[in-house]
This record gives structure tokens, sequence and C-alpha cells, in this order.
């Protein structure tokens, strides 16, 4: 279970690896009379003090004093190219809507960066970081540092919590590493999707992601679904079952982002909304709700009102129903549920008359799917549309038949 979350700063919350390599090669010109290669800057730079960087440099050890003289030379560097870039300085994409879902859920958090005081009060000035950090609890390079292994382990002190209950965010080779010798198991990698195989099966590397826009849900939460929720579904008829239950859930995803929702509610009632389907297809919408209300994890994520909400909306998902749904959670499992892609229901049709009809005939088993498409899909049917989506429109319902027919 995830108890805190510790944050690289440099290439995690702020893309500057151009900033870093541009004052840095500056730097290796002035100190070596050479640039830094590609290799370099993954194994040597990325993830390491500045002290071991200018040391690497010099190819020998020198003094602290020398080595702060040069660090602030190289960070001023840095700092003019970040201030001169006013289109790139920003934090990444989503960050501040995942602090605010930490600071929601009451997760404490901080940054282990290897950067110099002097650039972790430039960072906070201009990002605003006070707003969610205790500046106070941010672990940077004092110049005791060898690594960053030790500043996680730090910084998973400040917060009060085992480092093998953090997860940690980085974008480094060199980070991650120290992250597992951390002792950490939970790394989550930033990096553009063209690397995304270099850390994938990195140890202690659960996720890669691109920026923190998807990461819309509590991580407790999160991996509990995908590991025991989502998993039970492969026990259900091919209609309901693990493929279906994960459509639904992006289908949800999707459709809440043009709506002002709790992303967290809409994912836990896409994640149940078919889970009492043991309890009998005919009111497995009610069982389903029951299961949603009284689960241990739901009641710790969320409050009795937004807990009878999510009951209510898996109530009013079913196609069949001839209610209007009372919210618009309820709207959006229900639509997210009536994805109209024509080869996916027929299939799921043809394989319900195969399995509960099994003494019809082919010619037999198209009449009786022709008209359940008729008396559920056509403008009459009882499928009522609630929101109007890209997927689930008119159009394709008659579509569908269409097709049907022909066939």
């Amino acid at each position: 279970m995830i108890k805190a979350v510790i944050f690289d700063f440099n290439g995690t919350l702020f893309f500057d690896n151009d900033k870093h390599v541009q004052a840095w090669n500056e730097m290796s010109i002035l100190l070596r009379q050479k640039g830094i290669t590609e290799e370099e800057l993954h194994t040597k730079l990325n993830g390491v003090p500045n002290h071991q960087i200018i040391e690497y440099f010099l190819g020998k050890e020198i003094s602290q004093q020398e080595s702060k003289s040069y660090s602030l030379q190289k960070e001023a560097l840095y700092r003019k190219a970040c201030v001169d870039d006013v289109a790139s300085f920003h934090l990444v994409k989503g960050a501040e809507e995942y602090f605010n879902l930490l600071k929601k859920h009451h997760i404490p958090f901080t940054i282990a960066s290897a950067s110099i005081k002097e650039n972790i009060d430039f960072f906070v000035k201009s990002f605003h970081l006070d707003q969610w950090f205790n500046v106070a609890n941010i672990i940077y390079d004092n110049g005791r540092y060898k690594d960053k292994k030790q500043m996680f382990i730090d910084a998973s002190k400040v917060l009060n919590c085992n480092i093998e209950d953090t997860l940690i965010f980085e974008d480094s080779l060199a980070g991650v590493t120290h992250a597992y010798e951390s002792g950490c198991r939970n790394i989550i990698v930033i990096c553009p999707k063209e690397k995304e195989a270099t850390f994938k099966d990195l140890p202690g590397v659960i996720e890669v992601i691109e920026d923190f826009s998807t990461l819309t849900i509590h991580p407790n939460l999160k991996d509990y679904i995908e590991h025991i929720i989502i998993p039970t579904y492969k026990h259900y008829d091919k209609g309901h079952d693990e493929q279906h239950v994960l459509k639904v859930i992006k289908n949800s995803m999707e459709i809440a982002k043009d709506y002002d929702v709790d992303k967290e509610m809409v994912y836990a009632i896409a994640a149940f909304h078919d889970l009492g389907m043991p309890f009998g297809r005919k009111d497995h919408h009610l069982s389903s709700a029951v299961l949603a209300y009284y689960d241990h994890v739901l009641n710790e994520c969320f409050d009795e009102t937004q807990l009878t909400i999510i009951k209510e909306a898996i109530e009013d998902h079913r196609a069949s129903s001839q209610n209007i749904p009372r919210s618009i959670y309820g709207k959006i499992i229900a639509e997210a549920d009536r994805d109209i892609d024509v080869d996916t229901i027929i299939y799921r049709t043809w394989q319900y008359g195969l399995k509960h009809y099994p003494e019809l005939d082919e010619e037999e088993h198209f009449q009786r799917l022709y008209e359940h498409l008729i008396e559920k899909y056509s403008e009459t049917g009882y499928l009522k549309l609630h929101l109007e989506t890209k997927k689930n429109s008119k159009r394709q319902i008659i579509k569908c038949i269409k097709k049907s027919r022909l066939n």
C-alpha cells in the first residue's frame, strides 16, 4: 500500500533536460575543453549531484569550496536558460492536479532532487510550490550526498514513512537505480513514449508514463481495482469478461473528460458495474451496487454521499431500465456500457444465443439476433441514450441493425 510519494524534480516535474545539457556542456568545455556525449549524459550526469559531476569532468577530487563555485556557475547558466524559454517554463502536464489528488487523500509527499538549494528556491518561487509542498521537507544537494539513494531514504524519513511503502517518480536510469537500491519497489518513470522500452522492465518500475495527466486515481484504489476487482471478471461470460470491463472503464474515463465530475468515482463505478453477475444476470445491477456500497476499499476512499451516488449510478446503468439515471455519474456509466460497436454487439448477442438457446438452428439464431437488435437498438427500442457521445449515436445504432439484416 502506498503511504507517501517522493518526486524527483528535474525531468520529472519540470521538463528541463535540454537546459541542463546546455549548461553542463558549457561547463564541460570550460573544465575539460570538450562537450558531453549522449552516453555521459545518461550514465554520468542524469540524477547525479553536482559535486560528483564536476569531479568527473576534472578527473580528480576537489574541495567543497571549489565544487560550490563551479556548481553555482553552472546553475546560473541553467536558470537563465529556463527563464529565457518562456513557453517551456511550467510544470509537467497534470502535475498540479496530481498534487491536489494526493492532498485530497491526505497522502504526504515531497521532493528529492539533485538540484542545489539556489535552484530549489528558484523552483519554489517560480512554480509556487509552497501551495502543495512543505518546503522545509524538500531534500536537495547540500554537498553531503554521494548519490540519490540516501536522498530517497531521507525523504521517506521526513514523511514518516518506510521506503517500502513509498511511491517514487523518476526520469533517469541513475535515479531509478538509486530509488530501487534505497528499498523502494514502487517506481513510476516519466519519459517520452519512444524511451518506454528502456525503463519498463527495470527492477522496481511499476509504470512508465509521459506526464501526470493519466494519474487521476488514488494509487491504492487503482492497485486494488487492477489486481483484485478486474481479475474477478475473467470468470464471467464473454459479454461481461475482463475485456468488457476494461473497455467500459476506458469509455467512462473518456466521457468524463467533458464533465466536471470526480474521476475516481467514475473509475470505481465502471469497475464495479457488472461485478454482481454471479448472483444472477437479471438483477446484476442491484447486486453490483450493493457490492460497491459495502466494499471496504471504496469505503476508505469515498464518503457516505459519494458511496450513495456510486451505488445509484450502478443501479441505473442497465440498458433495459426505463428510468433516467439519477446523476451525471449514472449517465456516464450508462453510455460507457452501451458501446455501440457493430461487431462487438453482434458477437455478444450471438454468443448469448448459442449459450442460452442451443436448440435453435443457424437460421433461427440469425432471426433471434435481428429481433433483439430491433427491440433494443432501433429508434423505438428500449435502450435510451442519455448523453450524446461519438461512439453512441443513433446513426451507429441504425447502422448496426442494417448490417444485421444484410448478413
